[in-house]
């Protein structure tokens, strides 16, 4: 699951800017629901407004993601 976790990320990364880019680190799946961890609220609050596209996009790629759940961690 780590792979895929991981190929997903990199399958949305395009939708998020360059510069938050390094805040966003996969994180588990389980049963359609995607953890992405997040540094910091601020690049949260941005996350969770592009989590509609994001969302989208991996429909189109045909990932089977029910829910995206965004959790502030500190990873540095």
């Amino acid at each position: 699951m780590v792979g895929q976790s991981n190929a997903m990320l990199r399958c949305v990364e395009p939708l998020i800017p360059a510069s938050l880019r390094s805040a966003v680190k996969a994180g588990p799946l389980d049963e359609g629901i995607w953890c992405l961890l997040i540094t910091g609220n601020a690049a949260a609050a941005k996350v969770r407004q592009l989590k509609p596209l994001i969302e989208v996009r991996l429909s189109d790629e045909g990932w089977k993601v029910t829910s995206i759940r965004l959790k502030v961690v500190n990873f540095r």
